[in-house]
């Protein structure tokens, strides 16, 4: 009794081996793409692109559509969503709305397919007048040996000003994820 308490022990205070399983999956988990969208908020907020703009300056509308899955994993409409939705939603983009006068809106067509949805009602759309564009990859390398897998992906984003063409901001951010041993046990 006495031994597996000591062995509970060890293992709880990280000491003797007990070491957590391994990942069998290099496949993106919910707090991967949390990190993702944190790390570009925080890009975007500090980038020189928002740097001169304050409250008063003329109001800048950002039009977002889903992430866009240039990667081997496979990524659902749901996830592609949450990846551009954590970014315009996280606690930075609310105070950059207030601070810089940058507000975020959904794409036309998924605006039409709301309506479909919920009705036509005037207050989905109000003062919908795009000035930039947000656009997102994620992208992927895959590197295997043996029975172990790598994954190292990469999220880019980037505004587009849609009178210039000009692309005024882009944020990169990279997460590697290890797989080993067979993913089908």
């Amino acid at each position: 009794m006495c031994a597996a308490l000591i062995g509970v022990i060890a293992c709880v205070a990280g000491v003797g081996g007990c070491a957590a399983p391994q990942a069998r999956t290099t496949r993106l988990q919910t707090r991967d793409f949390e990190d993702i969208a944190f790390e570009m908020a925080a890009n975007l907020r500090a980038s020189d692109f928002l740097r001169e703009r304050t409250a008063e300056s003329p109001p800048m509308t950002v039009a977002v559509s889903k992430v866009e899955n240039l990667s081997t994993d496979l990524v659902s409409d749901g996830e592609k969503w949450f990846l551009m939705d954590r970014v315009i939603e996280s606690a930075s983009m609310k105070t950059l709305a207030r601070e810089k006068a940058v507000r975020f809106v959904i794409p036309a067509e998924k605006l039409r397919a709301l309506r479909e949805t919920l009705g036509p009602d005037e207050r989905i759309a109000l003062e919908r007048r795009p000035t930039h564009s947000m656009i997102a990859q994620l992208r992927s390398l895959t590197r295997a040996a043996g029975l172990d897998r790598t994954e190292v992906y990469s999220a880019f984003y980037r505004i587009v000003e849609l009178e210039s063409g000009e692309a005024v901001w882009s944020g990169d951010f990279a997460l590697k994820r290890a797989a080993v041993g067979r993913s089908y046990n």
